[in-house]
């Protein structure tokens, strides 16, 4: 459906530019001044709610406003059975705000800062500890492109990174830099289902940091100054037909 749209658009003149950020799905917060009772808490927006149906490693791992996870056998993994409002179909932004702590501990070469998986296809992405905890995207059913210059993640430092995925397209950008763009496959569809913090749903590639929240936003295109100009001529247009009649 979104690539069709795109095309009638195109064969009506309509250009888009680059896309931007919509609407806010939902936000979870994490620690232990929360509510008093939880350690993280969902905060949904719009119509829709979408709560996790299982969160796992949290209890006893929060601080007063961050959980962490230990880059050996806790990771956060939330699970979403009837979806948590973004599938590999529509466009979406993902945001994990986040830190590294100092001589931080992992089990592999390249820990997973944050995965969303589901229906057989995943995105994931963290430092390559190999190389300087360098700030990459993988997954399954994605085809990564080159980095001309890759960003380095710094330990004791809050960091924000959002992976936004447009019209098939994967971008993953941290403190509103981009480090690396990927291409999803035509074949993954679908719910995600799998949220995980601090390695992948498998229970590999394991990280240790603190995660503070995590965001799910909408993201649609941003018409550009001559696509509302001609917009607001064909409005005008219609308006004076309407006159006419």
């Amino acid at each position: 459906m979104r690539k069709t749209i795109l095309l009638l658009a195109s064969l009506s003149g309509i250009a888009f530019s680059a896309p931007e950020r919509g609407d806010q799905i939902w936000k979870i917060t994490f620690g232990t001044d929360i509510d008093g009772t939880n350690d993280y808490k969902v905060v949904n927006y719009g119509d829709i709610t979408y709560t996790p149906t299982k969160v796992w490693d949290v209890s006893g791992y929060t601080g007063k406003d961050y959980v962490s996870t230990n880059g050996d056998d806790k990771r956060v993994h939330t699970e979403w059975t009837n979806g948590c409002g973004l599938t590999w179909d529509d466009n979406f932004e993902f945001e994990i705000v986040f830190e590294l702590p100092n001589n931080f501990s992992t089990n592999s070469n390249w820990p997973v800062l944050a995965e969303l998986s589901g229906n057989g296809s995943s995105v994931r992405f963290g430092p390559y500890t190999q190389q300087q905890n360098k700030l990459y995207v993988d997954g399954v059913n994605i085809t990564k492109n080159p980095v001309n210059a890759p960003l380095t993640l710094t330990t004791g430092v809050k960091h924000t990174a959002t992976l936004t995925v447009y019209e098939g397209g994967i971008t993953l950008k941290l403190d509103g830099q981009i480090a690396q763009t990927a291409t999803l496959a035509d074949t993954a569809s679908g719910n995600i289902v799998d949220i995980t913090l601090g390695g992948n749903k498998s229970k590999d590639y394991r990280l240790a940091e603190n995660v503070y929240s995590i965001s799910a936003y909408k993201v649609v295109p941003e018409p550009t100054s001559a696509t509302l100009s001609l917009l607001a001529l064909a409005g005008l247009a219609m308006r004076r037909r309407r006159k006419l009649a």
